[in-house]
């Protein structure tokens, strides 16, 4: 996510709502913004896996 993020100037954010990211690892912020972006979004059971 983050290679996509940066490669296409993404840096706007959505608020996270799968469950399965820890909000104080790094990877948190790309998750926020690959949501916001679109390409990535949680399951039905609010899951990211």
């Amino acid at each position: 996510m983050a290679l996509v993020n940066r490669s296409f100037g993404l840096n706007d954010k959505s608020e996270v709502t799968v469950r399965d990211v820890d909000s104080q690892r790094w990877e948190y912020e790309q998750v926020a913004i690959a949501l916001h972006a679109g390409y990535i979004s949680g399951y039905h059971d609010e899951n990211g896996q």
